[in-house]
């Protein structure tokens, strides 16, 4: 059984990685909580404990906004890498929570009532 903080979205948006500030790799978010999320990507040069930032755009805006999160890699699997939000980090929970309602409301147009 699993043992989250907050509960776990899928998600299936691109996204773009950054190590220290320069693009590295793309990928695809998975699942986002509003602890961390997953990518799944076939970019393997990421080990445990590196700092990332992974960008992305929301839709529901005007314009796409775009919104990047700092994250630590807490795991890596031959498919992605688990990220967790750094304790400091209010832009990137704010980010979070604003991916989290952004598919929380897309879902809900899409469920059976």
């Amino acid at each position: 059984m699993e043992h989250r903080y907050s509960k776990r979205l899928e998600a299936g948006l691109k996204s773009l990685v950054f190590k220290r500030g320069i693009p590295v790799a793309t990928g695809t978010i998975r699942d986002v909580s509003r602890g961390g999320l997953f990518i799944e990507t076939d970019y393997e040069d990421i080990k445990a404990h590196q700092i990332l930032e992974v960008e992305f755009h929301l839709k529901g805006y005007q314009r796409p906004k775009r919104m990047r999160v700092k994250a630590v890699v807490a795991r890596t699997t031959g498919r992605g890498f688990g990220l967790e939000l750094e304790e400091t980090s209010d832009d990137g929970y704010d980010a979070l929570c604003a991916l989290m309602d952004a598919l929380s409301e897309q879902q809900s147009h899409y469920s059976v009532a």
